[in-house]
């Protein structure tokens, strides 16, 4: 007899289910798109920042493999305090990103002192 899959595989492995959980995550990622498009920019960068230490903390997955590799690059000089940030300010950082290159999509000449800080 073959051994029976833990709940979470079998919720997870389920195509159906997987379906419908990938497309609310695209549901909300697309809510959150509207939101930082109708806002001021250094608002929709706040965000983006905000939405990095969200998925920072619920991605595990892709955390342990941006520690992974920090602590292959930097665990001579760096301190394991040191290489979490690291970590977590990329993930902020690279949402942050996301937004200004989502925000780039509708920058004009009339409104691109709008996205520039003076």
């Amino acid at each position: 007899m073959a051994a029976s899959k833990t709940h979470v595989e079998d919720y997870t492995t389920k195509p159906f289910v997987r379906k419908v959980i990938d497309y609310s995550i695209y549901l909300v990622f697309r809510v959150i798109e509207r939101i930082i498009l109708v806002i001021p920019h250094k608002q929709g960068r706040k965000i983006g920042r905000f939405l990095g230490w969200v998925i920072y903390w619920l991605d595990a997955r892709h955390r342990r493999v941006a520690m992974k590799n920090l602590r292959m690059a930097f665990s001579a000089e760096k301190s394991p305090k040191e290489i979490r940030d690291i970590g977590r300010k990329s993930f902020m950082h690279l949402c942050e990103t996301a937004t200004d290159l989502r925000r780039s999509c509708e920058m004009t000449g009339e409104n691109m002192d709008d996205y520039f800080d003076e």
